[in-house]
């Protein structure tokens, strides 16, 4: 029995959804709409995600779309773009943000067939500068930058 990648995620979404409503129904106070507990808005949210799991289970069910592409897990798409985010957890307290989502980039363009340094050079600055703007600039956040 082969699945397609959008029932497979949209499983995935249920599955998170679920978990983190159980963990935070019975972790935090939901409290109630006027005034809200520290649980209230993540549990409305993982049970939205949930349901979008649901809704996406159901789309994939209802196309008839027998495109190979769709049934393949292919381990070369996967498997760089969940070592990049492991190696950007991993780096971003001893080498900064900037090197860090330097590496990200380059670690998750291997997914791609038509890997281009030049490319993901430029994809990376342009990234650095978001991230710096977003996360320095606008909310202040103490991030290490460089080293």
């Amino acid at each position: 029995m082969t699945f397609s990648r959008d029932f497979i995620s949209g499983f995935l979404l249920v599955l998170i959804g679920a978990a983190i409503a159980i963990y935070v129904d019975s972790n935090y106070r939901m409290g109630t709409l006027r005034s809200m507990g520290p649980g209230y808005m993540p549990f409305y949210l993982s049970v939205l995600l949930a349901f979008l799991g649901f809704v996406t289970i159901i789309i994939s069910q209802l196309k008839n779309k027998e495109d190979k592409e769709d049934r393949v897990f292919d381990l070369r798409k996967v498997l760089p773009v969940g070592i990049s985010v492991f190696v950007f957890a991993s780096t971003i307290n001893h080498f900064g943000l900037i090197l860090s989502t330097v590496f990200l980039v380059f670690i998750s363009s291997y997914a791609d067939r038509r890997f281009n340094w030049k490319r993901s050079l430029y994809l990376s600055l342009a990234l650095c500068f978001i991230s710096w703007v977003i996360f320095v600039f606008f909310l202040k956040m103490t991030v290490p930058i460089i080293w």
